[in-house]
């Protein structure tokens, strides 16, 4: 064991010693620098590999330094061929700390190591060391990238992207590379670092490489104008080149730099210059192509090669990409390299970014299409090469205007805004025109100088469209003009003022500043206020008082004016200038403190003076319009008044006071009476002549226009007005009203006659309210109100309903005629149709329009009853819609009339049939009932299941109409029970869902109207599923009667499979006859296996409890449906099939399952001995063993099977069941014998050496076991007895006797010491044998030959011979060293097998100890 351990440890310390040397890192080595030219190899067109923010695409270029395949490390940037790279050496390792060192050594060791420096390898190479470079370094990246890789090429193609991931990084060794980074030994950071992976491992190659590059010229010239087509100078621009790969040159030529020559320019790819003076900038661009690698093989190798050795080299080139002609010529080569150079020279397509960086002016745009740059395609019809070594353009000096040159012609355009002129006024308080005046309509005009002399021509609209400028009206105080370059300066001036105000002399000087936008147009770039001044003047009055006699007049001092501008409609609607308020003074006369605004004003006397004079009539005053010159401005305009004292007429007005117009209807009548200074109060009775008399006049009577007017003027003071009677449709409100007459009235006003005298004239309103009629609207039906609960009967459970007042009910009232207004205005206060109002019980009424004060309601908050009033008429009450609950009576229109009585009665009811004697209208509607119904049915047959049970329960709390509890949640309400179609109604109205449920956050005092079945009793041929049934009862609308709601129930029927199977292979047995015994004994069902018209079930079925009994045959299988649960029945084999025997009978009993929730069946299997088994799929399988028989045809001597008989088994009938011929194995007749039957077992030919047996007769029992029939064959038994020829009684040994068939020898047999020799076994019966002495005993002669026909008996036949002497009979004995033959040896080790045998199973046996002893030490860790 110790040696074994140290044995391990020194394993173990070698290996770790190996290990770590392997893990030791390596560091860089730095040795002296190479120099070496960059070549290109051209791989075509790969596709595009998305790493990061970057990509590569179009054609791949494989880069060489010194002919050796290099990665490019800087993804973005170029390598041109040519370049000169200086080299630096190092050693990446895979378990470097530096993560991208590490993978960037698995790749180069998987490109150079396991992919031999194969093209294809480099391709995913290449893109992955990009990757690392770029921070791509996770495995889901560099999985993306082989990925992306692998679909493009198809290289590699049948490992996924993840098991090349796994060949490349997933390596348990650590590998390590010696790499060369080569840097650009130019100037720049746009070239790439290279890395070159040393692998050592170039083989050498039998072909030669080459490739070809080619030299094109593209070209750019911008000629950059202004939008007059001007040529605009210093215009920067920078054009980018996109195909930094291929560019080597890049030129530009713009200001101060003219194009002249050939010279050479950069190799940068992107830069910025101004235009020169002619507004041109031109843009050279030199790219080289590379062709793709080519090969061939050298002419004096190539005649020498065979075809094998061509098909290496082209395999070889193949693997590196290097493509060749099928003759490996180097003439097919350089033709294939011109053809590829031509194809890409066909597919060119450079672009280029040309973006303008600035304007060049802040009065100028950069053109939008190119403020972001523009990607410009240049493709091969602008494209060329040199022509006899020389560029064409600079050969004939046409330059940028050379024919192919790719021209932009760049327009940019100048910034153009409008400016807006605001007009305000100089001499008022906020700088707006007042009075009648306007700034609007001002004109002005915009010149090019100061002087204003020369205006502008031309301007632009938003569309940029030149056109003819114009003068600018002020409009809305402004104006703004058309737009106008930034770079013009421009003066605007008035050129005609507005009415009311004078002339403008401003000029307005403006310069918009462009470097404020960036836009082409820009409106209200500059905004100027322009004053000037409004004309105003005072204005004074004069006011006197005179009766028209002779004499002075007086000064009506304290007599109040206002005067205000007209337009304005108001004192009060005036601003300060535009209003003022005169009171005469001592003098006579008043003036306004401050000058009125330009216009027309009233002048509006609003007091008297001391004396109660006449007002003046309005008077228009025109302020300022007479005014032609600042000099004038601020004038005076003065007036004088002259008025007498007061008395006025009087004018009643009969007005409706529901709709404050004036009554047009005649006979209502007045009384005037004045009221004296002690209270008292005299009639005023008046005369007038009626053409032939004076008449007096004490009462007043309204015409058809509802006035009536004094005859004569009335001196001022107190009266009263008195209504004796009224007119129609109105009812008198006020007993009498009081009316002053005198200047204070603020109903006096004044007219002139037809001669020219003024008059005074007081009118006063006399209001009347119109009749109005009155509706009383009630509605009732049935409500919740009580549940009677029947404990010991729940199904005769009932809920009360009880008629009661009903809220909320809508009633919508329609206008039968034109409801008119009693004023006689011709007015309507609904139209014929019009909806006039909606009643709601226990709320009120909604009228469609307020009708003064006659549309009214109020609610009686016991019953819920809506009085309402209306306009006197005819109106139509529709019930259009009903309460939620309830049903829509038929009669729901009632007509409705309200007439009027007289002037004192204010209130009238109901004149037709439809309402009782106070004018109530009474309905009462049905309520909506519920028809709730169950359903029980089969879940897989369309039966009814009669005879369930269901309780009813309700899901949540039932309240009556009055918020109280009736019923809790989930209490019962009644039960039902099924009919024989499986139906149950519920014989109880039921409540519907509540209003408004739903919504209802507190549900209390609302019923749900939600329910549910839950099934309580079902026969025993069904699971029970207790599983609630919902119902809901919800209101459907007002013509619905019943809410129907129809509960199905499925319920799952037991259901058993039950199976006859052969025990053989299971599968389906039919022709046996089976049944169905319940523990009573009870024949249930009874059936022959695979035979569905057999199939009889019982006449008691319904009587035994059975529901929808039922079986069905289904792929052989009997699956009945209905059995009772819980219940043992006995599957019995009544008859076999033909062939098989009687299987034992089967007890087993339905139970209920569940899975997933769902009630499903368990049958189980019950045993002999009470143990019980679930049988999957519910399958109750009865198998049947078939009859067997086995034939067993053996020597009567032995138990061995004798083959070579023929046999056959025949039935009752003589008829051949099965025949066949015996062999070494008993023969077994399975599955065709009837059990119960006899047959007889024959045999019709017995094997050579037996005799034929006799036929044995069997029964075959009923039973699985193997039967067995045996019959036994006598041997054909031949002995040749051998005696001496004289000597009778002298046996003869040692003769030997041949028999011989057809000539064949058949047996051989020698006599032994009794002279027999015995031949047992071996000759067949019937057949004739020639037998013959072929050995005589010594010392005799043999006999002559004789033919012997065997006997079929199993008894000896014996054949005797006799032999003659013939001289000694003692034989010699035979000696095995005089026979000359060589007796075998032991020991000898000279044979090499012997060792090389040896020396394997030495190995073998090192190797098993070996692995015993490891074997060992495991189990003992």
């Amino acid at each position: 064991m110790k040696k074994k351990k140290l044995l391990n440890r020194l394993l173990s310390a070698l290996l770790a010693v190996i290990m770590a040397i392997g893990l030791i890192p390596m560091g860089a080595v730095t040795v002296k620098a190479e120099t070496k030219n960059a070549t290109l190899s051209n791989l075509g067109a790969l596709g595009t590999v998305k790493i990061g923010s970057k990509s590569e695409s179009g054609s791949w270029y494989q880069t060489e330094v010194a002919g050796t395949p290099v990665f490019c490390l800087d993804l973005g940037k170029a390598c041109h061929a040519g370049d000169v790279y200086e080299s630096s050496d190092a050693t990446y390792s895979s378990d470097s700390k530096n993560e991208k060192k590490a993978l960037e050594a698995k790749i180069g060791h998987w490109y150079s190591v396991t992919k031999k420096e194969a093209t294809k390898a480099w391709v995913y190479a290449q893109t992955l060391m990009w990757a690392c470079e770029e921070g791509q370094t996770s495995e889901k990246n560099l999985t993306n990238v082989i990925s992306q890789v692998r679909k493009n090429t198809g290289y590699y193609d049948s490992k996924s992207a993840a098991a090349l991931y796994d060949e490349i990084f997933k390596i348990s060794a650590t590998v390590s590379c010696k790499i060369k980074i080569w840097k650009y030994g130019g100037s720049g950071d746009y070239r790439q670092v290279l890395m070159e992976i040393e692998s050592g491992n170039q083989p050498e190659y039998k072909y030669e490489k080459i490739n070809d590059t080619l030299v094109y010229r593209q070209r750019i010239t911008i000629d950059k104008t202004d939008e007059d087509g001007n040529p605009v100078s210093q215009v920067p621009f920078e054009v980018t080149a996109q195909n930094y790969k291929e560019l080597y040159d890049y030129k530009v030529n713009g200001w101060g730099d003219a194009e002249t020559g050939d010279a050479d320019g950069e190799s940068v790819f992107s830069s910025v210059a101004e235009t020169d003076s002619s507004g041109r900038i031109t843009y050279k661009f030199n790219y080289q192509i590379q062709s793709k690698n080519y090969g061939y093989v050298k002419a004096s190798d190539l005649g020498s090669m065979t075809a094998d050795d061509k098909k290496d080299i082209k395999n070889k080139m193949d693997d590196k990409n290097i493509n060749y002609a099928s003759d490996l010529t180097k003439a097919g080569a350089e033709k294939l390299m011109k053809a590829d150079l031509d194809a890409q020279m066909k597919k060119i397509s450079n672009q280029y970014a040309v973006k303008e960086v600035g304007a060049g002016s802040d009065d100028m745009l950069v053109n939008s299409e190119y403020a972001n740059g523009k990607i410009i395609t240049i493709e091969s019809a602008g494209s060329w090469t040199k022509v006899n070594g020389s560029w064409p353009e600079t050969a004939d000096k046409t330059y940028a205007d050379y024919g192919k040159a790719t021209k932009l012609g760049i327009v940019n355009k100048y910034k153009k805004a409008t400016i807006v002129v605001n007009k305000k006024v100089e001499n008022t308080s906020d700088n707006t025109a007042h009075g009648d005046t306007s700034v609007d309509g001002a004109v002005y005009r915009m010149y090019t100088d100061a002087a204003c002399t020369n205006p502008v021509t031309t301007v632009y609209d938003a569309n940029g469209n030149a056109k003819a400028a114009s003068d600018y009206t002020i409009k809305n105080g402004t104006l703004e003009t058309d737009y106008i370059r930034t770079k013009d300066t421009v003066y605007i001036k008035e050129i005609k003022a507005p009415e009311g105000f004078f002339l403008d002399p401003t000029v307005h000087q403006i310069k918009v500043d462009g470097s404020q936008f960036d836009v082409e147009y820009k409106a209200k770039a500059v905004i100027e206020d322009s004053y000037e001044s409004e004309k105003k003047g005072f204005f004074e009055v004069y006011k006197m008082s005179s009766d028209g006699s002779t004499g002075p007049a007086d000064f009506e001092e304290g007599a109040e004016f206002q005067i205000y501008l007209r337009s304005n409609g108001s004192y009060d609607n005036c601003k300060d200038d535009e209003h003022s308020t005169l009171t005469i003074d001592k003098k006579g006369s008043a003036k306004t403190a401050s000058a009125l605004a330009y216009g027309t004003y009233v002048l509006h006397q609003t007091k008297t003076g001391a004396k109660d004079t006449e007002k003046i009539d309005d008077q228009i005053i025109e302020i300022g319009k007479d005014i032609t010159s600042e000099g004038l401005n601020y004038k005076t305009y003065t007036y004088l008044y002259n008025n007498k004292p007061f008395e006025a007429y009087l004018k009643v007005v009969k007005k409706d006071g529901d709709t404050d117009k004036t009554v047009l209807k005649a006979n209502t009548k007045y009384q005037i009476y004045k009221v004296n200074k002690d209270g008292s109060e005299t009639k005023v009775v008046q005369q007038y002549s009626n053409g032939n008399k004076l008449v007096d006049i004490d009462t007043f009577v309204t015409d058809e226009s509802g006035e009536i007017m004094t005859v004569k003027a009335l001196k001022s003071g107190q009266y009263k007005i008195y209504e004796i009677d009224s007119a129609s449709g109105l009812v008198i409100k006020d007993e009498f009203i009081d009316v002053t007459i005198g200047s204070g009235n603020p109903n006096y006003t004044s007219w002139t006659d037809s001669e020219g005298n003024s008059h005074a004239l007081v009118t006063v309103n006399y209001v009347n309210k119109e009749a109005k009629g009155k509706l009383t609207l009630t509605k009732s039906g049935e409500v919740l109100k009580g549940f009677n609960h029947y404990v010991s009967e729940p199904e005769n459970n009932k809920f009360v309903f009880k008629t009661d007042y009903l809220k909320g009910q809508k009633f919508t009232i329609y206008a039968a005629e034109d409801i008119v207004t009693q004023d006689n205005q011709g007015t309507n206060w609904f139209d014929k149709g019009e909806k006039v109002a909606t009643v709601t019980t226990g709320n009120g009424a909604e009228f469609t329009k307020q009708c003064s004060d006659i549309t009214t309601s109020t609610v009686d908050d016991e019953t819920g009853a809506v009085t309402i009033y209306l306009p006197l008429g005819k109106y139509t009450v529709k019930e259009e819609e009903t309460l939620y609950g309830y049903v829509i009576p038929d009669k729901n229109t009632w007509d409705i009339e309200f007439k009027w009585n007289d002037a004192k009665t204010d209130v009238v009811s109901n004149s037709t049939k439809y309402t009782d004697k106070e004018g109530n209208l009474n309905i009462k509607n049905e309520r909506a009932k519920a028809d709730v119904e169950i359903n029980k049915k089969d879940m897989t047959a369309d039966l009814g299941v009669a005879d369930t049970v269901f309780n009813f329960y309700t899901k949540n709390d039932i309240y009556n109409a009055d918020g109280e509890l009736l019923l809790k949640a989930d209490e019962l309400v009644t039960t039902v029970k099924t009919d024989k179609n499986g139906k149950a109604a519920i014989n109880t109205d039921l409540p519907i869902m509540s209003e408004g449920y739903n919504k209802a956050e507190d549900k209390t005092g609302l019923n749900s109207g939600d329910y549910y079945f839950v099934e309580d009793k079902i026969s025993n041929s069904y699971y029970i599923d207790k599983t609630p049934v919902d119902i809901h009862l919800e209101y459907k609308d007002a013509k619905t009667v019943k809410i129907k709601a129809e509960a199905k129930k499925l319920n799952k029927a037991t259901e058993v499979n039950l199976s006859k199977v052969k025990l053989t292979d299971n599968t389906e047995l039919a022709g046996a006859s089976l049944k169905i015994t319940d523990e009573a004994g009870n024949e249930i069902i009874s059936w022959i296996s695979g035979n569905a018209d057999s199939i009889k079930i019982t006449d008691k079925a319904y009587e035994l409890g059975y529901r929808n009994l039922r079986a069905e045959m289904l792929n052989g299988n009997l699956v009945v449906n209905g059995l009772l649960q819980n219940k043992t029945y006995q599957m019995t084999e009544t008859r076999p099939a033909d062939g098989f025997v009687s299987a034992e009978s089967i007890k087993f009993k339905l139970t209920e399952g569940n899975v997933n929730g769902e009630a499903t069946t368990v049958v189980t299997v019950i045993g002999n001995d009470g143990n019980e088994s679930v049988q999957p799929e519910n399958k109750v399988i009865m198998k049947d063993d078939t009859t067997k028989v086995s034939f067993s045809k053996t020597a009567i001597t032995g138990s061995r099977e004798l083959p070579g008989c023929d046999l056959k088994i025949i039935d009752e009938n003589g008829n051949v069941i099965e025949k066949w011929t015996s062999t070494k194995k008993p023969h077994v007749i399975d599955g065709k014998l009837v059990a119960g039957k006899t047959y007889k077992f024959t045999e019709t030919r017995p094997a050579d050496g037996y005799a034929t047996a006799e036929s044995i007769k069997f029964t075959v029992s009923d039973t699985g076991e193997i039967q067995k029939v045996r019959m036994k064959d006598d041997t054909i038994k031949v002995e040749v007895l051998k005696t001496d020829k004289k000597d009778k009684d002298k046996v003869l040994k040692d003769a030997e006797f041949t028999f011989k068939l057809n000539g064949k020898v058949v047996a051989k047999a020698t006599t032994n010491s009794k002279g027999i020799a015995k031949i047992y076994g071996k000759l067949a019966a019937g057949k004739t044998y020639r037998v013959e002495e072929s050995k005589a005993p010594e010392g005799y002669k043999k006999v002559p030959a004789f033919d012997y026909k065997v006997k079929d008996t199993g008894d000896i036949q014996t054949i005797k011979v006799s032999d003659e002497r013939s001289g000694d009979a003692t034989p010699a004995t035979p000696n095995w060293r005089d026979s000359g033959a060589k007796s075998p040896q032991t020991g000898d080790f000279s044979n090499p097998l012997f060792w090389i045998t040896l020396f394997l199973l030495s190995f073998v046996g090192i190797v098993i100890s070996r692995y015993k002893i490891r074997k060992k030490d495991e189990e003992a860790n």
